[in-house]
């Protein structure tokens, strides 16, 4: 059975996991992942555990660990916890990542 990560690199046209250290492919696949979110088409639990492997993919590569949205991926996939136990702290989180979203080019805002 296919995991909801490799349907979301399908749906986003990516063979494997490393081809999201291209920054595109990646800005790609995020802004794919946060507008399901946005939509309600995508659970909390799943988009933070979509974000925590982003996160972890992103930060075990030298010329992709340092970049914002590694980092914005690596709140992402706290989430999770903080929604169940410091919900302003999560609250802080989503507006990074929708702030982050939005400074994305080609964004569609809805």
């Amino acid at each position: 059975m296919k995991t909801i990560f490799s349907l979301y690199l399908k749906k986003t046209n990516l063979k494997s996991r490393i081809d999201l250290v291209d920054i595109y492919n990646c800005q790609t696949f995020f802004k794919q992942v946060t507008l399901d979110f946005i939509n309600m088409k995508l659970r909390t639990d799943s988009y933070s555990m979509i974000l925590e492997e982003l996160g972890t993919i992103l930060s075990k590569n030298q010329d992709t660990r340092d970049l914002e949205i590694t980092r914005i991926a690596n709140l992402g996939g706290e989430l999770n916890w903080y929604l169940r136990n410091d919900p302003i702290r999560a609250g802080e989180f989503l507006n990074q990542i929708f702030g982050f979203y939005k400074m994305l080019p080609n964004t569609d805002h809805e």
